[in-house]
């Protein structure tokens, strides 16, 4: 939201995520900038078309995190499942391509 008012963009701050979809398709607001993961699961459940995407504003890390005492063998079946969706292209929502 800072980079928006940043350029001099009015932004109507909500108050959670199912309010912004609405607002947009009601005429109510003009451009929703928001993270596409949670999104998207919210436009399923909530049986809204799907949004599209015209500019990404930046990409936010994202970190997986494991216990230290978990098996070398799991983290290794773990790091291969995330290379083999990654070729696929699956985690481009997370910002991660082939």
């Amino acid at each position: 939201m800072a980079t928006l008012v940043k350029h001099g963009i009015r932004v109507e701050a909500a108050d959670g995520t199912g309010t912004n979809p609405k607002k947009l398709f009601a005429h109510h607001i003009d451009l929703l900038a928001v993270g596409e993961i949670g999104l998207n699961g919210f436009m399923q459940r909530e049986k809204l078309p799907p949004l599209k995407r015209f500019f990404l504003m930046g990409v936010n890390p994202v970190y997986l995190g494991c216990n230290l005492a978990m098996d070398d063998d799991v983290i290794k079946r773990l790091d291969a499942a995330i290379a083999a969706e990654k070729a696929k292209g699956n985690l481009r929502a997370f910002g991660i391509a082939p």
